[in-house]
């Protein structure tokens, strides 16, 4: 699979820039971006025909379109290789599943869950990356008030929904907020351990 992505990458750059020869780094900036949307559409591809054969097409859809509009906001997550970020998906589709089917939430519960929603969105959104970190003041401002807006939004969906649905989202929500505290624990960590590395020469 990896070596039929390349080759349909190489191809499709050809076809999009006929007459110009990017340079070196335009070219591998070109081609990650062109992997990381084949990657994500082989993936979407591969569990909608499992979530099909498993009669969960709708549930699966449903929680794409929270999973979607939050995770943009929140990020999650990220695994070292396609493989290990295609099972981790498919384990955590599974258990939002089965647990939206058992699960019934009271009324303070889903406050709960939406009220914690907003203030990771308020406090923490972007989550950094390397492709965050030059993003002004005023659009990290934009950025969570975007993500705010999102969040009512699957608010809204989901009281339309209420009846047997809205369990799907709620999981989906408290997902996305378990995945951004671990991510969030991880990303203190690695700079605490940066830190450590920076100070060991010098006592060196």
């Amino acid at each position: 699979m990896e070596k039929l992505n390349n080759f349909i990458i190489t191809q499709t750059i050809s076809w999009l820039t006929p007459n110009r020869t990017l340079e070196h780094l335009s070219k591998i900036k070109v081609e990650y971006s062109f992997l990381i949307i084949f990657s994500e559409f082989e993936k979407l591809l591969a569990l909608a025909i499992i979530f099909a054969l498993t009669n969960h097409f709708t549930e699966f859809l449903q929680i794409l379109f929270c999973l979607t509009l939050t995770k943009h906001f929140l990020g999650g997550i990220h695994l070292k290789t396609v493989l290990q970020c295609f099972g981790l998906t498919l384990i955590v589709l599974e258990c939002i599943i089965h647990l939206g089917n058992c699960i019934q939430f009271a009324y303070s519960t889903k406050f709960l869950i939406y009220i914690l929603e907003v203030l990771l969105v308020i406090l923490f959104a972007p989550i950094q990356s390397e492709n965050k970190n030059d993003i002004s003041f005023s659009e990290r401002i934009k950025f969570k008030f975007k993500g705010i807006i999102s969040i009512l939004f699957i608010i809204s969906i989901s009281n339309i929904l209420q009846v047997g649905k809205e369990s799907y989202m709620l999981c989906t929500l408290l997902v996305v907020e378990i995945e951004t505290i671990i991510a969030l624990s991880f990303s203190v960590r690695k700079k605490e351990r940066n830190k450590t590395d920076e100070k060991s020469p010098e006592r060196q």
